[in-house]
């Protein structure tokens, strides 16, 4: 017999256990099902994501107003395709939320920069005045970059109850065309003007040792030299005490009048601020009639859970305590009487 006779008969001789045989086979059975029933739950996820971009398109292409009117929505469009989200976004010359009307009065386009004229009115009362303003929540959406560079208060008719705005954008390069939507979400108005008034409070009173703390400051303001020392925006500053029952203006208080660090330091506080954004000045004025700004101010936020949303402000002046019974204390503030939120959007061609 030769070898590769032999060798065959050798190798027909080693057999797989019978029962080890069996289980690969069941396990080999296993194997393919789960890679079938993974097959078909792949395919149904598949029509799935294509069904739900399907309905997306659609819901685009249905909710057009909701989407020009809601910040939240815009800003996700245009985050995801500028061109694609202006697009879509329908030419709306006026929107109305509340009874108030927003409306594109003109545009005015010329070179790489467009003044838009806007106007507001109240269809339903007196709640738009000559005070109203956007208070910083108005946004723009375009398919290029443009940017606002001002918005400002030209006008109030009495009569109609219509207020206007000037809006100027600007573009890197000469505006060609395209449409632009312009969003406000905010509206505060109705502001009392306390001008040049007397407070009754003697300077006399101020305390000479206070007590004080040291402040995390959110604004600084006075001579470089001067502001040049607060440059770790961190500050010893009068510790808030209890509003004097005296101060003459509604919606603020005076929570404090004594010296820090040799300066005279007048505080202070307004409640709710980022909701009203009132504020104010003080100034004194000596026998003869002359005026004495603050040397600086130190403008911080309350330190405690119930004061959080407190604007505090300690204005500082440089002046001695022997001189304080020849000055009065006298001071500007703007309180605002009423603030809306709403969703008003306006979409138009720069053409």
């Amino acid at each position: 017999m030769d070898f590769k006779e032999q060798y065959k008969k050798m190798n027909e001789r080693i057999k797989p256990d019978p029962a080890l045989l069996e289980n690969l086979l069941e396990e080999a059975g296993e194997w393919r099902k789960r890679r079938k029933d993974r097959g078909r739950a792949l395919l149904k996820r598949l029509l799935r994501y294509t069904a739900v971009a399907a309905a997306a398109c659609l819901c685009i292409l249905v909710t057009v107003p909701v989407m020009a009117s809601n910040p939240a929505i815009c800003r996700l469009m245009y985050r995801l395709s500028p061109q694609l989200a202006q697009r879509f976004v329908p030419i709306q010359l006026q929107d109305e939320d509340q009874g108030i009307r927003m409306e594109v009065a003109a545009v005015n386009v010329h070179g790489n920069e467009a003044q838009i004229y806007i106007t507001l009115q109240d269809l339903e009362g007196d709640r738009i005045d000559e005070t109203t303003d956007l208070f910083d929540s108005y946004h723009i959406w375009a398919d290029s970059g443009f940017s606002i560079e001002s918005c400002s208060t030209i006008g109030y008719d009495e009569d109609t109850g219509v207020i206007e705005y000037l809006i100027t954008i600007i573009q890197d390069e000469e505006i060609d065309a395209g449409k632009i939507t312009f969003c406000v979400s905010e509206l505060i108005g109705q502001k009392h003007y306390y001008e040049d008034i007397e407070i009754p409070i003697p300077l006399t009173e101020a305390e000479q040792e206070p007590e004080s703390m040291n402040a995390a400051l959110r604004g600084v303001s006075g001579a470089w030299e001067t502001v040049a020392k607060f440059d770790g925006y961190t500050a010893k500053v009068l510790k808030p005490g209890q509003p004097d029952e005296r101060f003459p203006v509604e919606g603020m208080e005076l929570t404090g009048l004594g010296y820090v660090d040799g300066a005279l330091h007048i505080q202070y506080a307004a409640p709710d601020n980022l909701e009203n954004d009132n504020h104010g000045y003080f100034t004194l004025e000596d026998v003869y009639g002359n005026r004495k700004m603050a040397d600086y101010t130190l403008s911080f936020w309350g330190n405690t859970e119930e004061t959080k949303t407190v604007a505090y402000d300690d204005a500082a002046f440089l002046i001695s305590p022997s001189s304080l019974s020849d000055y009065t204390l006298r001071g500007d503030f703007w309180v605002s009487g009423l603030r809306m939120e709403g969703n008003w959007s306006v979409t138009f061609s720069l053409e």
